[in-house]
This record gives C-alpha cells, sequence and structure tokens, in this order.
C-alpha cells in the first residue's frame, strides 16, 4: 500500500481498471478477469459498466458491508467510460444521497426508480439491528467487494476473485473508517479468514489490527440465501453487544 495514495485515486483507479483497459485492447484468452469483463455482454469499453469501487461515504461510514460483487442492473443509471471524473467520484461517494432512492430503489437512465432490491433492503435491516436505531445509508454504512466488475449471479468471480483482492482489498479497507466490517457469503469469508488466519467457524473476529485500524469482523450468510441472516439468530449474545458499543463510541 501507498500510505500517500488518496481515496480518490483509488476509486478513479478501480473505475478505470488496467484489467478491463486490457482485455478490451488484447482479449487474452486466459485472463482472469475474462469471463466476468464478458458477462455484460459489452462489444467494447464505451458500453461497459465501470468497476465499482465502493457504495457511500468510505472514509466516514463507522460500518462496512463486504460482499463478493455487485450485481448488474442494465436499465441502472450507473458510470460508464464517457462519464467525468468528477461524476464518477460524486456518484459513488454520494450514491445513496443521490441515486438510490431510501437506500433501497436505484435510479433509472428514464429517471424513474427501480422497486426495492433485496439486497440493498436486507443490508439497510442488518445495520439497524447493529445500531438498534434506524439507519442512514450512505452514513452510517458504506458497501465495497471483493470482485470490484459487475456480474449476475457471481458470473466470473471465481476466477477473478484472487487478482481483484490482491489488487485492491488491502488500499480500499485500508482508505475505510469502519469499526467493524460485515463479510457476506462464503467467498468473502475464504479470502478474509486464509489473509487473517483466521479459524473457519468464528462468527466474530476482533478487535484486531485490519489494514491499520483497530476493527471487528462479522461473517455472515449472503443476503437473499436460505441461510439464517439475522444478527440476533446467528450471533451469541455478548457478541452482538460488543459489536453495538463499538458502532456507539
Amino acid at each position: 500500500m501507498n500510505p500517500d495514495e488518496s481515496a480518490r485515486d483509488l476509486l478513479l483507479e478501480i473505475t478505470h481498471c488496467p484489467n478491463v483497459v486490457s482485455w478490451f485492447q488484447n482479449r487474452i484468452q486466459n485472463h482472469p478477469c475474462r469471463r466476468i469483463i464478458e458477462s455484460q455482454g459489452s462489444s467494447s469499453i464505451d458500453g461497459f459498466q465501470v468497476p465499482e469501487p465502493w457504495s457511500g461515504r468510505l472514509l466516514e461510514a463507522p460500518l462496512l458491508f463486504l460482499s463478493s460483487n455487485p450485481s448488474i442492473g442494465e436499465r441502472d443509471e450507473y458510470p460508464s467510460k464517457s462519464w467525468r471524473d468528477q461524476e464518477v467520484e460524486a456518484y459513488f461517494n454520494r450514491r445513496f444521497e443521490q441515486s438510490i432512492a431510501d437506500g433501497v430503489r436505484t435510479r433509472q437512465q428514464d429517471g424513474s426508480y427501480s422497486p426495492t432490491v433485496r439486497f440493498w433492503s436486507e443490508v439497510r435491516c442488518r445495520a439497524a439491528e447493529l445500531y438498534e436505531r434506524a439507519v442512514e445509508p450512505g452514513r452510517d454504512y458504506a458497501l465495497t467487494e471483493i470482485v470490484h466488475c459487475k456480474s449476475r449471479r457471481n458470473e466470473g468471480v471465481k476466477q477473478a476473485l484472487s487478482e481483484c483482492a490482491d489488487r485492491y482489498l488491502s488500499r480500499v479497507l485500508f482508505h475505510s473508517h469502519a469499526k467493524v466490517i460485515v463479510c457476506l457469503g462464503v467467498l468473502v469469508r475464504r479470502i478474509l479468514t486464509e489473509k487473517f488466519r483466521i479459524p473457519s467457524s468464528v462468527r466474530v473476529y476482533g478487535p484486531a489490527d485490519i489494514f491499520g485500524k483497530t476493527r471487528h469482523l462479522v461473517f455472515s450468510a449472503q443476503p437473499n440465501s436460505n441461510q439464517p441472516r439475522r444478527f440476533t439468530v446467528t450471533l451469541l449474545d455478548e457478541e452482538l453487544t460488543e459489536l453495538r458499543g463499538v458502532l456507539r463510541l
């Protein structure tokens, strides 16, 4: 990690990811990002929905949700290569204030809003459960992913996982203000438990130094899965009480 790197520099590097650029220039068949890039069906980089660095105020939010990769919505108003850097930066840092109504409905290209997105809704519910109050998406919590390119049903994620994690994960978390990081799903659990040598059965890890800050990691099932996800069910009372206390500080 470069301690002089700004969050803005990192955000723009991810959205202009050199792996995406090189794929559209060279079409290297054994590239680890090939499948996830091709899954969008874009014939050129001009129509490609840029990799998603994070959503919300990463530098301020005390709570961060970390998932495998963002899902794509073809009708969403979402940055492409034609957007100016200032527009891209504002979109991701202020996404919940400008482009996602109530934290659950995304603005579409025609100016309307989508029906409630189940993923956004569940994340908001889990955040409210930890804070024990109504939450302000984007300020109380932010979201990021290990693989930043968008796809449906995790297509291409396993192939790109190590490449994207090695390139960006530690740098994104270094800039995050989060005291608590909720790790969603088995792929995220695998990466984090391997990196910090955490037993795979652990529900809560910490307090520990996680990329330069004292934090707690919470391991949870992926939203919309058939596994229990409410923290009052999946965590011990003392674990949940500790996490709530950390977020009140």
